[in-house]
């Protein structure tokens, strides 16, 4: 399970699960959902297959960590751009590549074009200042675990020698693309939009189907469920939702069917992915 031992690793999976929610739960708060409805969909949240199984539960609880820190230091970035935000947003996409290389470099690629009305000033000069702070971060980070990787290991990597995965890439699509469906269509679908958070919601989303598929394909996932990252994602949106008539009937049904997704998800992993992994 670990090498440092299962009471520490016990202890690691439960603090973090505990700060995941914790985080979530004052989200909500924050968002002026009540103290029982806040901690039902809290609750729901984390009631993920990744974190219910010993083998993964530190780098899938880690994993919705980072991806939720993107988010907010993201949507933080989008309403004000201030030197804090992008020192936040810089590391919190350098943060996630300790956790998942390929997330963390489709985070690195895509952010900037999710959050290009913020980035892009009148004058050019200042618009490639915005980026280059915004980037400087996590693209030293990415070149320090690279050169690092390379001292570490002498062999290439199973990629560049041409042992891929085919098959165990198409089974990642379908079970990140079964777990962020019902999120994307409750995005698509709600008359209360999130506001201002749905492109970079979705395009997490995106970049949790596409780290779920390249992970797959390439053999590099063990240990590691990203779809734990829809629960924290799916928060996010119901913080940044307009308040209406049926808010809470919808998040209710947001979530459920959240979990229903995730479960099923994990099923058909179980049937087919892990022969691939």
């Amino acid at each position: 399970m670990s090498s440092f031992g299962p009471w520490a690793y016990w202890a690691s999976a439960a603090a973090l699960l505990m700060l995941l929610g914790t985080l979530l739960f004052l989200s909500l708060r924050a968002a002026a959902y009540s103290h029982l409805t806040s901690a039902a969909l809290t609750a729901l949240a984390l009631l993920h297959p990744a974190f219910a199984q010993a083998a993964n539960r530190v780098d899938s609880a880690l994993f919705a960590l980072v991806v939720y820190g993107i988010a907010v230091a993201a949507l933080a970035f989008a309403r004000r751009r201030d030197p804090r935000r992008i020192i936040l947003l810089g590391t919190s996409l350098a943060t996630v590549q300790l956790v998942s290389p390929v997330c963390g470099a489709l985070s690195m690629l895509s952010m900037p074009l999710v959050l290009r009305n913020a980035l892009v000033s009148k004058q050019s000069g200042r618009t490639m200042g915005h980026v280059v702070s915004v980037l400087f971060i996590p693209v030293l980070s990415a070149m320090t675990l690279g050169y690092a990787w390379l001292v570490r290991y002498h062999d290439a990597p199973l990629w560049m020698q041409g042992r891929v995965h085919w098959i165990g890439g198409l089974a990642g699509l379908v079970c990140s693309a079964i777990a962020t469906a019902p999120l994307v269509v409750w995005a698509m679908a709600e008359r209360h939009r999130p506001a201002g958070a749905e492109e970079a919601v979705g395009a997490l989303c995106g970049i949790v189907v596409a780290t779920g598929t390249l992970d797959s394909w390439l053999g590099l996932g063990r240990g590691l469920d990203v779809t734990s990252a829809v629960g924290p994602l799916a928060i996010i949106a119901l913080g940044n939702c307009r308040p209406g008539e049926r808010r809470i009937a919808s998040a209710m049904l947001l979530m459920l069917s959240c979990v229903a997704a995730s479960w099923g998800s994990a099923a058909f992993a179980a049937r087919f992915l892990d022969g691939y992994a």
